[in-house]
């Protein structure tokens, strides 16, 4: 079932900011249609140019088709860090007990575990616990010890009329007579916030990089023999007396709701990462067949980082309205400084209503995923391919609302590019959208026959596989110009504008986290369903395609390429309505990068897989090679990229070696068919090779698709 997200972007209590230096620009807006207004927000310091510009070949290659004029901007801030906030505080008053588990991540600098009013929970640059009651000059500190980073903590501190003890792992540790006043809060007083703490001014500040599960406040003093005996059992549930307990589980309700029902309800800000596994998990659970809702051991922690940024929250410099005949295609906002610095802002122009025989689906969840260099500054950036900079994990969560930057997303945007330049040149109408368009809109599909993606369609949703499975099953067809087709499983939040990507392994893969920080954490806090790679999770894209990624090289776009070698010359695809010419290389220097080969080739040569998995979402098993799972399939043509190139097989396990790409056609019993060429760059030779663009317009001819030239 799928669960509404409790994130609410706009929402932003005071907060410290961190102002950002350079020249940077974002949208809200994805796509636009005719009669939409552009959104163009921009940080920088003085007077800027803005144009409209239309792609061609590459985004080098682009048109202008607006000028929007001169805008003045300055230096915008952004409020890094994820915390909970509660607005109605817990009334407390000596004695009270704080208990919580914690998992530091990071000691270099302090940090809040709770704090309300005249109390507060911190770790101190260092690492060492300590307890702070009243504020200013008058604050009083008892301090504990240094905690160990990376393992979980049991932490207890008891205030009474006379003193307050500070417990760790069921051991007091420390102890002090309080001042005559211990410190109490009041319905009225500050609220309540968790993994943070604040700063003279009110605003939260000193965030956590690390893992809370359990944090209660009890009315009462815990002793020291319950303190100790509720360490030993890893006690889940609250003790007597329970005035506060935030669980941070997605097993429906509030994911940060007051267990005790007393109303302390808490808010997330900034996109706290849940589903992570509580202290009782200590080691890694079979990821293939693990299913947390029945695990009572699991525990439901959560995961903050004091870097976290997935929305930069800037004002609107400049809007543009999209006028009414304005063709769909590939666009960018082009924003240039007085020295000459240029950012660009991609879109998508839609259609308002279909129009074409042809839809084009742009790699929307790609691109976001691969927008990991927004500053190209080690401290700000984060992403599905950097780490934080608080602790060495991915990003979980990657926004829109945050400028788009570096090599690595420009490239994705550049695998695209040349299909749709292609097209225009053959005169073939497409309407092209964002992924998130045709999720929103899945009746979309129904108003076209041929659905096409080109480039690095590396990121599904369940949703945008169910689609199009739904499709190419009534008698649509699918042309696939892509390589890494449908390998990471991504959930969206469209209403915040972000991706959940769960990144990891449990051995050294590249792209991915390993440590022992993620065990048993790789379920989806969005749709609470398995994350990682599409096919480990129910959704097999090879059994839409028949294909599968096999590996990569590098770089991206200059690294070595193949031409392929037609394996079926008297297929009718090389035959009508063009004949082509399949002796010798054909689409020379068309495979590379990421690439695609059949299953059944991937199990030839590698193996059936070895792991139990979960099954698919009809039911069936795994592929087998005795098994016959690719019933239509036909590989047309095969490349080969010598050398010692990252590979994987169905388990993704890494190897080294030669690199293949198959040009596989699949004939569906629906009439349905699906072409995948094998290729993230599959496309790029396209303009410059008569004799594959021919046969490029026979596949498309097959599918009910011609040129009006």
């Amino acid at each position: 079932m799928r669960m509404k997200p409790p994130e609410d972007l706009e929402f932003l209590p005071p907060h410290e900011p961190t102002v950002v230096r350079g020249l940077h620009a974002y949208s809200h807006r994805l796509s636009v249609t005719p009669g939409d207004e552009l959104d163009l927000r921009v940080s920088g310091e003085g007077p800027v140019e803005i144009e409209i510009v239309r792609y061609g070949y590459n985004r080098r290659d682009a048109t202008v088709v607006a000028a929007l004029g001169r805008f003045d901007c300055a230096p915008q801030p952004v409020f890094r860090g994820d915390y909970i906030y509660v607005a109605r505080p817990v009334p407390v008053a000596a004695p009270f007990t704080i208990e919580l588990w914690v998992r530091v991540l990071d000691t270099r600098v302090a940090s809040g575990l709770l704090a309300q009013a005249d109390v507060a929970l911190v770790v101190e640059a260092g690492g060492a616990l300590a307890l702070q009651l009243g504020g200013g000059v008058h604050t009083w500190v008892l301090r504990g010890p240094v905690l160990a980073v990376e393992i979980w903590h049991h932490i207890v501190v008891v205030v009474t009329e006379t003193e307050a003890q500070l417990y760790v792992d069921g051991v007091r540790r420390a102890g002090k007579r309080t001042p005559r006043r211990s410190g109490a809060a009041t319905e009225e007083g500050a609220p309540l916030v968790l993994g943070a703490r604040y700063d003279a001014v009110g605003r939260a500040c000193g965030f956590l990089t690390g893992d809370l599960f359990g944090p209660a406040i009890y009315g009462r003093a815990l002793g020291a023999e319950e303190i100790a005996r509720r360490h030993a059992e890893v006690a889940y549930d609250p003790a007597a007396g329970c005035l506060a307990r935030w669980a941070f589980d997605d097993r429906g309700g509030v994911p940060y709701r007051d267990s005790t029902g007393h109303g302390h309800d808490g808010r997330p800000v900034n996109y706290p990462t849940r589903m992570i596994p509580g202290p009782r998990i200590r080691e890694n659970a079979d990821w293939q067949t693990f299913d947390p809702a029945r695990d009572t051991d699991f525990g439901y922690a959560v995961r903050l980082f004091r870097d976290t940024l997935v929305d930069c929250r800037w004002p609107v410099t400049a809007r543009w309205r999209v006028p009414g005949d304005l063709r769909s295609g590939q666009y960018a906002a082009r924003v240039t400084n007085g020295a000459g610095e240029a950012r660009l802002v991609d879109f998508i122009a839609s259609p308002t209503e279909p129009g074409a025989r042809l839809m084009c689906i742009s790699t929307t969840n790609t691109r976001i995923a691969y927008n990991f260099e927004s500053f190209r500054n080690q401290d700000l950036d984060c992403g599905a391919y950097k780490e934080h900079a608080s602790y060495a994990l991915r990003g979980t969560f990657n926004g829109v609302r945050r400028p788009a930057g570096g090599d690595w997303y420009g490239h994705t945007v550049d695998f695209e590019l040349p299909f749709c330049d292609w097209l225009a040149r053959q005169k073939i109408a497409c309407d092209v959208y964002t992924e998130w368009a045709l999720e929103e809109r899945p009746e979309l599909a129904e108003a076209y026959g041929t659905i096409a993606i080109a480039g690095h369609s590396e990121y599904w949703t369940a949703d945008l596989f169910q689609i199009l499975w739904r499709f190419v099953e009534r008698g649509g067809h699918l042309l696939l110009m892509t390589g890494n087709t449908g390998f990471w499983r991504v959930t969206p939040d469209r209403r915040n504008q972000v991706i959940e990507i769960r990144k990891h392994e449990r051995k050294a893969v590249l792209g991915t986290d390993n440590g022992p920080m993620i065990d048993a954490a790789y379920f989806q806090q969005l749709d609470g369903r398995p994350g990682s790679y599409m096919h480990w999770g129910g959704y097999p894209v090879y059994a839409l395609t028949g294909g599968f990624s096999t590996g990569f090289t590098d770089p991206p776009i200059h690294g070595p390429r193949a031409g392929y070698t037609v394996l079926q010359p008297e297929h009718p695809l090389f035959r009508e309505p063009h004949r082509i010419d399949t002796a010798g290389v054909f689409a020379a220097d068309a495979a590379g990068y990421e690439t695609d080969i059949s299953m059944r080739h991937v199990l030839e040569r590698f193996g059936n897989p070895r792991r139990a998995y979960y099954p698919h979402l009809d039911g069936t098993p795994p592929p087998a090679l005795e098994t016959d799972f690719d019933a239509g399939l036909e590989v047309l043509a095969r490349a080969t990229i010598p050398g010692k190139h990252y590979t994987f097989d169905y388990d993704v396990e890494p190897g080294v070696g030669p690199m293949g790409a198959e040009m596989m056609y699949r004939r569906w019993p629906s009439g349905g068919s699906v072409f995948q060429a094998g290729s993230v760059l599959a496309a790029w030779p396209l303009n410059q090779d008569e004799n594959y663009s021919r046969f490029m317009l026979n596949v498309l001819a097959a599918m009910g698709v011609g040129s009006r030239g």
